[in-house]
Parts: C-alpha cells; structure tokens; sequence
C-alpha cells in the first residue's frame, strides 16, 4: 500500500491516506529473520503461502504450475524458484528489492501515510527503519512492543490499534 501511495499522485490515484501496520520495509531481511526465528513462523507463511498458490494455480492452470514450489518447505528457496519460472526478474535479489519500502522509494510520498510498527517484531527487523526516507506526508509510530501485529492492550474488545486506526481515520468504535 505504501509503495501504491507513494504513486498516487503521479498515476492520478485518489488516495486519502494510507496506514500500514508492521509493514514489510526490506523482504530481504524479513526474510532472513523468518528463517532464523522461531521456527513455526517460517512453517506458518509456507503453509500459508502454499494454500495461496494452490488456489492461483486451479484458477488459471494453464498459466502456473507451482508443482516444484509445492515440494519445498523453505522460504528462500521457495522465493527463489517462483522468481526463476515466474517473474521478469533477473534475480531473487532483485525481485526482493521491488517490494523493499527502504531507501528512497518513499521519498515522492504525498498521500498521508502512516506506518505503525513494533521494536520486538520478531519477522520484521526494526533496523530498517532507519533506511526510510522520511517525507513530511510519512509519520511512523515505533512502540517498544507489539511483536508482529500484536498490539494488544488486553485480550476482549477492540485493540490499542484497532483504536488508533478508527481515530485516525474519523470513525467511532461500536
């Protein structure tokens, strides 16, 4: 959404506001600390990405076979082959860097954008944040904790961020 917002203006997109919560800043690192992390987090995005290319696959048959990916229980790899059989990109690293959020890719942002993130996110590594360029339309929350997407202030009811996003976005919590 970020790298959409940072668009906007120059593909003539209406956009609002953008918030995105514990975004990705640099696959390449995400992808390192999923590897490296607690294992079940690796195990839960191949798992879910698995049923994800399933589903594209019966969908259009003719265009994508992931049979080779669908053998495969690591990331890395698994990237790495969709890049080789499925993109235009000459490499896994430079398909990585197509998402990364980091360096200037922001910099032309003029849509008002947050970003909402946490410093003990265990998949995406807050060192990054400091690689953003910081246009005036960027405001960026850091909490010290949240983990990835967490947030909670207590378990029942609506979350510190749910809050925050309702707020920030001029509606009322029912």
């Amino acid at each position: 959404m970020l790298r959409v917002a940072a668009q906007a203006r120059a593909a003539d997109l209406d956009l609002a506001q953008a918030i995105a919560v514990s975004p990705v800043l640099d696959p390449a690192e995400t992808l390192v600390a999923l590897q490296r992390g607690f294992p079940g987090y690796e195990l839960y995005f191949v798992r879910k990405w698995l049923r994800s290319l399933r589903k594209k696959q019966a969908a259009w048959p003719d265009l994508y076979d992931f049979t080779a990916i669908g053998r495969m229980r690591d990331l890395k790899s698994m990237t790495a082959e969709l890049v080789r059989q499925h993109t235009e990109f000459p490499t896994l690293a430079d398909y990585l860097n197509g998402y990364a959020i980091t360096g200037s890719r922001l910099s032309h942002l003029e849509v008002p954008s947050s970003i909402i993130t946490a410093l003990d996110d265990p998949i995406i590594p807050a060192g990054a944040l400091a690689h953003l360029a910081r246009p005036a339309a960027l405001s960026v929350t850091v909490t010290r904790h949240g983990g990835h997407c967490g947030f909670f202030a207590r378990l029942p009811g609506p979350t510190w961020l749910e809050r925050r996003m309702v707020n920030q976005l001029g509606g009322t919590l029912s």
